[in-house]
Formats: C-alpha cells, sequence, structure tokens
C-alpha cells in the first residue's frame, strides 16, 4: 500500500472538514427606504425634538457623518452629529426659549425644503461673530422666517445634509444690535400647523369621523369641487355630505399614499374603503348592500391662514359603484 505523505493528507483533512461545515447564513436583509410620507413625518419630528431640546434624539436626525450648512454664516459648516448638536446647544443657549414654527413642508424625492418661523428671547450670550467675540444678551424677542433644505441618507431615515438661510441683518436688527430701517419687525408664532401637517390633521379627522374637527380645518368660505358630484359644494353642503357618507359607511377610513406641498398648494393621494351599512340615496342606495369597497383618489388643497380654502377631489366613481354592486 502506497503511503501518502503527511502533508498531503493534513491538507485532506482540512478540505474535508471545510467542506462538511454549512453554509454561513445569508446577511440580514437591508432596511426598506423610508417613503416620502415616513420622510416628512420624520422632518416634522426632527422639528419637534430641536424645539424640545431633546439632543439626544435630535442627535439621531443625522447620519454620523452629516454636514449642517449655515448658509453664508460663521461658521460656515460642521461635520458630524455630535459638533451639529453642540452647535445647537450653543444657540439654545442663547435663545432658551426658541422654536422653530415649520409653516410649510415640500418633499421631492430625498430631499426636503421647509419654510419656519424662528422665534425666541436673547437671554443669552451669543455664539461669537466673525470677530470671535460673543454679543451679550440683549433680552430682545427675535421672529423671522428661515428657509430649510435637507437632504436624506439613502434609507430615507437620517439627514445626510442640511443648509440653513438666515436673514442675519433682520435678526441683529430685531436684538437692537444694528440699525436697519429695512428690517421686519419681529413676527410672533402663530400656532399654525405647517401646511403638510394640516393635511394629516384633516386625515385624523375624517378618519375619527369628527365633523367638529372637520369643519375647524376649513375657511369660512370654503369650496369643494368633486368631480363625482354635479356642482361644487360650500362648507356646511360638505359638512352635510360627510355626515350622510359616515352613517352609510360606518367604518369609513382613508389611508394616505403620498403628501407634498408647493406654496399654498397641498396634494394628498390616497384610498378610501369602507362597507355600506346603511342608505345612502346620493348614490342610488336605498338600503345596505353590505358590500365593502376601496378606491383611490388625488386630492388638491389650496392652504390659506392655516386652514383648506379650496378642495379639488379626484376619483372614479364607476369603479367604486362596481364594488356595491350597483348598476
Amino acid at each position: 500500500m502506497t503511503r501518502l505523505p503527511l502533508a498531503v493528507t493534513f491538507a485532506g483533512l482540512v478540505l474535508a472538514s471545510a467542506c462538511s461545515e454549512p453554509a454561513p447564513p445569508p446577511p440580514p436583509p437591508a432596511p426598506p427606504v423610508k417613503t416620502a410620507q415616513e420622510r416628512v413625518q420624520i422632518y416634522k419630528d426632527c422639528w419637534n425634538l430641536f424645539n424640545a431640546q431633546d439632543w439626544d434624539k435630535f442627535g439621531q436626525c443625522y447620519a454620523d457623518n452629516a454636514v449642517s450648512e449655515a448658509v453664508d454664516s460663521t461658521p460656515p459648516s460642521v461635520t458630524g452629529r455630535t459638533a451639529i448638536v453642540e452647535r445647537d446647544k450653543q444657540l439654545a443657549a442663547a435663545f432658551p426659549d426658541r422654536k422653530g414654527e415649520v409653516h410649510l413642508i415640500l418633499a421631492n424625492g430625498a430631499r426636503i425644503m421647509g419654510v419656519a418661523l424662528y422665534t425666541g428671547t436673547n437671554t443669552g450670550p451669543m455664539p461669537p461673530g466673525p470677530d470671535g467675540k460673543a454679543l451679550p444678551a440683549t433680552n430682545k424677542k427675535i421672529g423671522l422666517l428661515v428657509g430649510h433644505t435637507l437632504e436624506f441618507d439613502a434609507t430615507g431615515a437620517h439627514a445626510a445634509k442640511d443648509a440653513s438661510y438666515v436673514e442675519e441683518g433682520t435678526m441683529l436688527a430685531q436684538l437692537g444690535v444694528i440699525p436697519n430701517p429695512m428690517a421686519r419687525k419681529p413676527i410672533a408664532p402663530t400656532g399654525a400647523p405647517a401646511t403638510v401637517g394640516i393635511v394629516q390633521a384633516m386625515v385624523a379627522a375624517v378618519n375619527a369621523h369628527d365633523l367638529k374637527a372637520i369643519g375647524a380645518l376649513m375657511t369660512d368660505d370654503y369650496k369643494i369641487i368633486e368631480i363625482g358630484q354635479p356642482k361644487d359644494m360650500n362648507k356646511k353642503e360638505s359638512l352635510d355630505g360627510s355626515k350622510k357618507f359616515f352613517a352609510a359607511f360606518p367604518d369609513m377610513r382613508v389611508t394616505p399614499i403620498a403628501t407634498w406641498g408647493a406654496g399654498d398648494y397641498v396634494v394628498l393621494e390616497g384610498s378610501v374603503s369602507g362597507t355600506n351599512k346603511g342608505a345612502f340615496p346620493e348614490m342610488g342606495i336605498t338600503k345596505p348592500t353590505n358590500k365593502a369597497f376601496t378606491g383611490r383618489f388625488l386630492e388638491v388643497m389650496k392652504i390659506d391662514n392655516g386652514k383648506i380654502k379650496e378642495d379639488w377631489l379626484f376619483y372614479n366613481s364607476t369603479a367604486l359603484a362596481a364594488q356595491l354592486g350597483l348598476k
């Protein structure tokens, strides 16, 4: 019998052992990328954390290596989650009561633009300016609109880059540091939700079948142009119609798919579902069909001073009627 060299024998044993080991488990799947709706909500939540000075949670709004730019300011930008939080802590020390009241949110893919009313009282020293010196507290109030852009990382969960556009000449004039007769007077907080937030509040009110809350989100001269109806409706007519619809479809619910804003307008794409449990003569239902329906819709709302003024609603009524067994 031929004797194999020791090295060959050892190599064979190693190879056999390797072949007998089970394959390593596959890596876990990557987390799903956040939807546009989820990114808008994250943006709003992070503003709330900023306002609450919840620094630990606010820091998680940014990626580890995020870049935050203060456009044409000093310092112009900071890099990294820790540095961003430390910068904002300094600003909070100068304006302990400062708030960012978001008035408008525009979303497009990974990018978001916000307009916020920045208010506060200067009761602490300002961070050092270009000369390296800190300004003493003025005990005066500020209130000015600021622009903010943000770009999410690949997951859509954290900010990779953001930029703030602050008109420092107006802020310094409001603080009495420099004379500026062209500067706007401080704007007081309004308490109005962001434009996209108004739509979210309306969806919540509709899903709760809360007619009072729905009406509170409409202007007095509200008008809805519902393509499936023979004529436009005013606020009272719209609320009356909603009351009848809720009675006929007691489990009626709206599910948003996408929401975005553009100027004074907000667009909502979504679906509506329900089960017919009562008469609804407006659709030719004289007795309950006990059938369910689900349909898509597109809604465009014009916002005026924190409320919905005009409303365009598009859907396919034929598809809904077919699901309900109507001719």
